[in-house]
């Protein structure tokens, strides 16, 4: 934890974090997480958390690019209730 709060490593974090660096000519957006409400374990459980999903969708709608989120662990889902497969066919023929 040390190290992740380091100045360093704080300015690095900050260059590529990937939820302010959303803009509105950003492409749609599809996420699907299986995880449940549990607190994180590890690293890996925390950056994939299903309430990191919800990150995603509310930095997306702030900038306008449309999104589809699904966890249902946290009981989010998308009415359109398309698949993965559904949403990128949509948008490739697009």
């Amino acid at each position: 934890m040390e190290e992740l709060y380091s100045p360093e490593m704080t300015a690095y974090r900050k260059k590529i974090d990937m939820l302010s660096l959303f803009s509105a000519n950003d492409a749609p957006v599809y996420v699907f997480n299986n995880g449940s409400a549990t607190p994180p374990r590890n690293n890996g459980e925390l950056y994939h958390h299903p309430f990191h999903a919800t990150a995603v969708k509310e930095a997306a709608e702030k900038v306008g690019v449309e999104n589809q989120i699904y966890a249902p662990g946290i009981n989010v889902s998308d009415p359109r209730g398309e698949s993965p497969l559904e949403f990128t066919i949509r948008y490739l023929k697009n």
